[in-house]
């Protein structure tokens, strides 16, 4: 999907995508908030006892950190959005307007302080998943070495990194589907 170039908040680099860029940004930030929510649901339904703290603080720092992040850079796209939007601000004032928001970064400290949060949230939870033994080893390795990855590639990988870290995440929700499915089998069996 459309939107500007990371790390560009300039007028013309809003203004070319502008609907498009708010679009993905509402797609985006609503599968984060989600992946935010169900990965933790899903560490906590398969870490019972050994790991249980960490999941407990990892999933903590998941969703906060994670809804601190989508929301907000969300906020600053629908800001870029308004900027760029001519019925509202004149080119000159939008162009101003998104020059003090390039210039003036303190807005994103909190969504960046967010992702930090959701990125050790996450490795909290990839301890619990070693610590607990529920799925193999290997999941939780791949998963805390993609996270970290993140950080690490150049950023015309980044995207590849960030894919690859979501698939990685696949093994984890089809476990805790199989340990949803057993305890269903088992109050059916109760009745």
């Amino acid at each position: 999907m459309p939107s500007p170039e990371r790390g560009d908040f300039s007028y013309a680099s809003f203004a070319a995508v502008r609907d498009a860029a708010w679009l993905s940004a509402v797609i985006d930030h609503l599968g984060f908030v989600l992946l935010s929510l169900d990965l933790p649901m899903a560490v906590c339904l398969l870490v019972r006892a050994r790991g249980s703290r960490l999941a407990t603080i990892g999933s903590a720092l998941v969703i906060v950190g994670g809804m601190f992040f989508a929301s907000g850079f969300y906020a600053l796209y629908l800001m870029g959005w308004y900027a760029t939007a001519p019925e509202a601000l004149s080119a000159e004032d939008g162009t101003a307007f998104m020059r003090y928001l390039e210039n003036n970064l303190a807005h994103v400290l909190g969504p960046q302080a967010g992702f930090f949060a959701f990125n050790i949230g996450t490795l909290l939870l990839c301890a619990a998943l070693w610590r607990s033994r529920s799925v193999p080893r290997g999941v939780p390795v791949a998963i805390a070495v993609l996270t970290v990855g993140q950080f690490l590639v150049p950023e015309a990988a980044l995207d590849v990194a960030q894919t690859l870290f979501l698939l990685s995440l696949l093994p984890v929700a089809w476990f805790a589907w199989r340990r949803a499915e057993a305890g269903a089998a088992a109050l059916v069996d109760l009745t």
